[in-house]
């Protein structure tokens, strides 16, 4: 199989996320990494509601907007400093060397080692997030659709993370009894760039050599402008 590397210039996150879903209608006959930024947003799960999960007040008076993605998992906030990584694969396609590990643990290894470096150390948990110690770096999710597997994660590379602070609900309280809802689970959260000195491009870079050596794709193409990707998307 090849791989596509995928990595525009968009910055808007309702664009963003429509573009990301735009992946999946792309021809089985590839595998599909990307990396994409937003300016400042808030992204919820596809189960979740804004009035338990937001600080609705500190969004309104920022000018922050919110927009819901369609995959499950919890509430985020991105900016210039949070990297999100998109990986897409036909649903039956192995990952090569790890059979019987679920694709989803195999990505976000592959995420924890290149966030690795020298003697610093990271963790992985079972919802396929990393921390530092007890702070979280990195969290996850992940669908199921059209014969699609994807994952996709947002990583806190050097984040401004008071405002992160002020616009989520660090205690969401769900009514209960319905559980069509997820909640999210709140963790301490840090900037890889807090833990030593690194860049976005830095890890773009040592991520896509990584995902090489694992998928050694037959071809490599990079997607740059969207009029490319419109190419490839049915």
């Amino acid at each position: 199989m090849n791989l596509l590397i995928v990595d525009l210039p968009e910055r808007q996150a309702a664009e963003n996320l429509r573009l990301d879903d735009c992946l999946l209608g792309i021809s089985d006959r590839y595998f599909i990494l990307r990396f994409w930024v937003n300016d400042p947003a808030v992204i919820l799960g596809k189960f979740q509601r804004p009035e338990y999960e937001i600080n609705m007040g500190y969004l309104q008076e920022n000018g922050i907007p919110f927009y819901h993605r369609n995959t499950g998992g919890g509430t985020v906030y991105h900016d210039a400093g949070t990297l999100n990584i998109t990986f897409v694969k036909p649903a039956k396609a192995l990952l090569p060397g790890s059979p019987k590990k679920k694709a989803s643990r195999i990505v976000t290894e592959i995420i924890r080692q290149t966030a690795e470096k020298d003697d610093i150390a990271f963790q992985m948990s079972e919802r396929n997030a990393i921390y530092f110690g007890d702070r979280k770096i990195l969290g996850s999710a992940v669908s199921l659709t059209g014969g699609k597997f994807r994952f996709h994660a947002s990583l806190l590379v050097n984040s401004d993370l008071k405002v992160l602070r002020n616009c989520l609900n660090w205690q969401p309280q769900y009514p209960p009894g319905d559980k069509k809802l997820v909640q999210s689970h709140r963790d301490p959260v840090i900037n890889l760039h807090d833990i030593y000195p690194v860049t976005i491009d830095i890890i773009k870079e040592n991520l896509i050599r990584k995902m090489k050596v694992l998928l050694n794709p037959g071809q490599i193409i990079f997607i740059t402008d969207r009029e490319q990707l419109d190419f490839y998307c049915e």
